[in-house]
């Protein structure tokens, strides 16, 4: 699993919200406002696709989705089989 491909997937995300804003690994995503909820869906597809992980609805939640860092670890518990 990579972390810059997370990283890359999120910035793909919020650069077609059309916010111009380059994402920190560590910046908060929902709390802060750079994702929304039709963002979201995008990512948890693209994220789904690209690591060939199966997403609950019950686990997009800022404890899994606010910042690269967080959902990198979930992402990587999910393929793990967690």
């Amino acid at each position: 699993m990579s972390v810059e491909r997370i990283r890359e997937i999120v910035q793909e995300t919020i650069d077609a919200s059309g916010l111009g804003i380059e994402v920190e690994d560590d910046m908060s995503l929902v709390e802060g406002g750079l994702l929304d909820s039709m963002s979201i869906v995008r990512l948890v597809q693209d994220l789904q696709q690209e690591f060939d992980i199966d997403i609950d609805f019950g686990d997009i939640t800022i404890t899994n989705f606010d910042s690269i860092n967080v959902l990198s670890a979930y992402v990587e518990d999910r393929k793990a089989g967690a």
